[in-house]
């Protein structure tokens, strides 16, 4: 969530924000963080464990979707 904030805050997130642009300042945050240490295949099924904070977009292609917290 915190991740998602600084993306909204700098006015980057209309249409959401790429799983890159979301893990980029995650890893900044905590370096030490690993989807599949907590079980996860890849950032997209962590992000999709959380459909309640996270609202997922499409994207270009069904391999790039956005990303933005849910109002």
């Amino acid at each position: 969530m915190r991740a998602l904030r600084i993306i909204e805050a700098k006015g980057d997130n209309d249409d959401g924000a790429a799983n890159s642009a979301v893990k980029n300042p995650l890893l900044r945050m905590n370096a030490a963080f690993k989807e599949k240490s907590l079980g996860y295949k890849s950032f997209s099924d962590f992000v999709a464990s959380q459909s309640a904070v996270v609202e997922v977009l499409p994207g270009t292609s069904p391999n790039q979707p956005r990303l933005r917290l849910k109002s």
